[in-house]
């Protein structure tokens, strides 16, 4: 999984669609899969996320590269690190480490 967002805004009156985000390996432009879009970068990305994995409301406290092995593959793409498991990181730890980073975005959506 390789997440990209790009800046292309319609020439519409609404900032809503300037960005969107796509999983680059996966996406062949055919409207099939899932998409993005947002008025920020972070904005598309989550937007992407909620529509690729559900991230959870109480996470577990058990490895998450073994209990979401989803959410763990869209983590390790967003921070350009290898999808490999891990002995350390909980799914607890991922959902935190998200919140930090669209802490702004799930604030105003």
């Amino acid at each position: 999984m390789k997440i990209i967002a790009i800046y292309n805004p319609p020439p519409i009156s609404t900032d809503k669609f300037d960005w969107y985000a796509v999983d680059e390996h996966s996406f062949d432009g055919s409207g099939k899969q899932p998409m993005g879009h947002g008025s920020s970068r972070e904005e598309a990305i989550f937007h992407l996320l909620s529509q690729i994995c559900e991230i959870p409301d109480e996470p577990r406290f058990e490895l998450c590269s073994e209990v979401n092995p989803k959410l763990w593959a869209i983590y390790c793409a967003l921070k350009n690190r290898p999808n490999d498991p891990s002995f350390v990181w909980t799914e607890a730890d991922v959902v935190q480490a998200l919140d930090g980073m669209f802490s702004d975005v799930t604030a105003k959506i």
